[in-house]
């Protein structure tokens, strides 16, 4: 609401800009003489199709400028078509402002009118309700820092689309970056209401932590300001003192005295107009009922066998473990390769489908989840345990489900920026692997503020990483250091050579945190030698995967200090379905562990079946399930949030919680 209402006060129009631009091209006149036909007698004027845009008739207003474009040479005619474009999206013709825009495809534009291209292509993917695609138009595009106006206009869509996907944090931080390009008073005042709105959607746990950041940080200020109003809706004194005490921490914070004034009143009604938490009692099997079957699509031969069938114990341990639970008809789609799968997973779903399923869940591979993507809108409401990344959009009745390396990287990033820390040198694995979790942390790093001040890979095998190491570090030896120094004094080489052993070696001051991505025996071998090449002082930051899901003090205590996200039935001791994970261990002993996650994966696999419709009302809806707390986006993609532990003589220790070890 309060973007559009933005987008209609001041912003500048698409026309204006783009003519401004070109205003210095002395040989093309803004206007355009079209030569008559008895047909068609009267000329065609910039003027006449702007004065239609002033009387709202759009479409006549794009039809002229259709004309002026079909009688102009480049680059000039690229901004009359782009005025067709941004025309037609005015009149509600967003398939029409789309054909348009494809006649545009970007080559030989110069910066300027390729960005405009792609805020058109943002704004038509969001009158069609697309947002993934929206933010996908705007990942590259940015603005000179004097074309403000162009930055005001990339934030709002940014966040419009944040919006519309339900994930109002994001939305807000789009909101914060846009405040200070902001003029108008009253754009100013929608856009502070704006950021309001987002974080009254954000749980309280996560609102203290952005509160707890500097108080030089504008978000931090914001989450204090949304947790004052929820704390002190019925006490308007107690509201006034925070308020007092919250000016003296944020002297600089742009918010105003009206929307502190709105604030007070406005939050306490945004909470209550929340929609309830339903129990799962009031939902319970809402997909599959009591005696409906499940048909679990899982490869149990193959070289995914052993992944598929600890998915398959953890899923039917769950089912056996509720009262009254759903019937389960297992399917195996293992095979040999990728295309094979593809098979598989085809025909056994469409038997699944035959035999009278209700609710499918698989397949565990990429490909499979990509073969159900041919089937268009799925017959049977479907929880697939991957992700296809290749697609933004997922076919009617699927949602997707898994343990995506991509989300830790994503967390790591969060929590570190949480933590203060913005500059990161990061370390990952060569390899597709390694690549992926690069980009993923790189990108959320970016979002939030934060910058990757460099990056090295290492060979995963390599007993030694020394190499990558030292470059990512920058380090420089003691006798380095001080050859450099006789240098700048212009000494000769050969004198003061033991003068070496007063100095000392140094590495790049420009990170405060390093990112690492690595297996357990790979960790054991990088950690120290981060120790060694002097970056003791750097908090390391990593994903699950450093450990081996079994506390191992002896070889681990190379990683103390080491930050890392698990899920809670790896790193907690009172999960909701510890005895499911007791009994489990009980039955498949030491091998239990090597396969810990997935056993976890399959148990949440079946319980959030009924709670996807819960989840589905809201982003703000969460699931605590054993892989960690579950929020469904508006693709209808599952997101877990893990828990954070650090390690402490060589045992994780949960962080924040005073916790003992896991088991």
């Amino acid at each position: 609401m309060y973007a559009g209402q933005m987008m209609q006060t001041k912003t500048l129009g698409l026309t204006a800009i783009l003519v401004l631009t070109l205003a210095g091209c002395a040989d093309m006149p803004f206007s355009v003489a079209v030569k008559p036909t008895p047909q068609q007698p009267p000329v065609v004027t910039v003027q006449k199709a702007q004065a239609l845009e002033n009387v709202g008739d759009f479409q006549a207003a794009a039809e002229e400028w259709e004309r002026l474009a079909a009688s102009t040479a480049p680059p000039k005619r690229d901004v009359y078509r782009l005025s067709v474009v941004q025309d037609w999206l005015r009149a509600g013709a967003p398939q029409r402002a789309r054909a348009e825009l494809q006649r545009l495809d970007g080559k030989g534009l110069d910066a300027a009118l390729w960005t405009q291209r792609q805020l058109l292509e943002a704004r038509i993917a969001l009158a069609e309700g697309n947002p993934p695609s929206a933010l996908a138009a705007l990942k590259n595009v940015s603005a000179p820092k004097q074309a403000s106006q162009l930055q005001a206009d990339i934030h709002v869509l940014r966040a419009e689309a944040l919006v519309q996907l339900k994930r109002p944090l994001d939305a807000a931080r789009e909101r914060v970056a846009l405040e200070p390009l902001l003029t108008d008073a009253a754009q100013r005042r929608d856009n502070q209401q704006a950021i309001v709105h987002g974080l009254a959607d954000v749980p309280d746990p996560e609102l203290s932590r952005l509160a707890a950041r500097r108080p030089s940080d504008s978000l931090s200020g914001w989450a204090e300001l949304v947790r004052i109003a929820r704390a002190s809706a019925q006490d308007t004194a107690a509201f006034t003192r925070h308020i007092a005490e919250w000016r003296g921490r944020y002297r600089n914070h742009p918010a105003s005295d009206e929307t502190i004034a709105w604030l007070r009143d406005s939050v306490p009604r945004m909470v209550a107009a929340t929609p309830a938490q339903v129990t799962p009692a009031d939902n319970a099997m809402a997909y599959t009922g009591s005696v409906t079957p499940i048909a679990l699509l899982l490869p149990l031969t193959g070289p995914l066998a052993a992944a598929g069938s600890a998915v398959r114990d953890g899923f039917m341990a769950a089912a056996k473990a509720q009262a009254g639970g759903a019937a389960v008809h297992v399917y195996d789609v293992g095979a040999v390769d990728t295309d094979a799968s593809s098979i598989e997973v085809l025909s056994a779903y469409e038997q699944a489908r035959r035999e009278g399923a209700a609710f499918v869940v698989g397949p565990l591979d990429k490909g499979g989840v990509k073969a159900l993507y041919t089937l268009g809108s799925l017959p049977v409401p479907t929880l697939a345990l991957n992700y296809n990344e290749d697609s933004a959009v997922l076919p009617a009745n699927l949602y997707e489900f898994g343990l995506a390396p991509e989300d830790e990287a994503s967390q790591a990033a969060e929590r570190a920026w949480l933590d203060g820390h913005t500059r990161a040198l990061v370390l990952t694995p060569e390899g597709e692997w390694g690549e992926r979790i690069l980009r993923a942390f790189r990108d959320h790093l970016e979002r939030l503020g934060g910058i990757v001040v460099a990056h090295q890979s290492y060979a995963p095998e390599a007993q030694d990483v020394g190499g990558p190491i030292r470059k990512l570090l920058d380090y420089r030896t003691a006798e380095e250091v001080a050859k450099d120094a006789r240098k700048v004094a212009g000494k000769d080489m050969s004198k003061g050579a033991g003068k070496d052993k007063k100095e000392k070696p140094t590495r790049r001051q420009d990170a405060d945190f390093i990112f690492l991505a690595a297996l357990p025996h790979q960790a054991r071998i990088i950690h120290p030698q981060l120790r060694y090449y002097y970056a003791f002082d750097l908090p390391v930051y990593a994903t699950s995967h450093l450990y081996g899901a079994k506390p191992d003090p002896d070889p681990d205590q190379d990683l103390d200090g080491i930050f890392f996200s698990d899920m809670p039935w790896v790193l907690a001791d009172d999960t909701p379905q510890k005895a499911l994970s007791d009994a489990l261990l009980a039955q498949k002993g030491e091998t239990f562990y090597a396969l810990r996650r997935l056993y976890a994966l399959g148990v949440d696999a079946y319980r959030v079946i009924a709670q996807l419709p819960r989840l589905q009302n809201s982003s703000a809806e969460r699931f605590e399930g054993d892989t960690g707390s579950l929020r469904l986006d508006e693709a209808r993609r599952l997101h877990r949030q893990p828990i954070w532990a650090r390690f402490e003589n060589g045992v994780p220790r949960l962080v924040d919680t005073g916790a003992g070890p896991p088991r």
